[in-house]
Order: C-alpha cells, then sequence, then structure tokens
C-alpha cells in the first residue's frame, strides 16, 4: 500500500506528535523491527504494507478519541447553557 499525498494531508489531521515512537514500539510489540525513518519514509509515499496499516490504524483510534471528546464537550456546553 503507498500513501498518496491526499491521505497523507487526512492522515496528518489525526496523527499525535509523537505517531512514529507509537508505531515503532506496536511494531515491535508484534515482532517487527522498523526504524522511526521508515514510518516516516512510508508516510511520505514509501511502499510497506505492515507500517502503513499500523499508520492508519493510530490515525483511527486518535479519530474516534476526537470524536468522543467533541461529543462530550458538546454535551457539556448544552448542559451548562
Amino acid at each position: 500500500m503507498i500513501i498518496d499525498s491526499a491521505l497523507k494531508r487526512r492522515i496528518k489531521i489525526f496523527l499525535p506528535k509523537n505517531y512514529r515512537k507509537i508505531i515503532v514500539q506496536r511494531l515491535l510489540e508484534k515482532g517487527k523491527t522498523y526504524h522511526p525513518n521508515t514510518i516516516r519514509n512510508v508516510l511520505n509515499g514509501s511502499p510497506n504494507l505492515e507500517v502503513a496499516q499500523e499508520i492508519l490504524e493510530v490515525c483511527r483510534e486518535q479519530r474516534s478519541v476526537l470524536k468522543k471528546f467533541r461529543r462530550h464537550a458538546r454535551a457539556s456546553v448544552a448542559t451548562a447553557a
């Protein structure tokens, strides 16, 4: 899987600042060793299926956390008003 520039822009919105470190740790738990620069290279278009899937998984998790936070914030504002 290759991450193109349009997908990269959508992904970078949700990735945390230390996304490379997080992804390296997750892949290490699965028994795969990657350098943090490999993670960045895949985000910039290099083909690597395992790393790309992990990047997308982190992005999905962060997006769901953000959605939950926004829902909670809206509910709090609605009850305060």
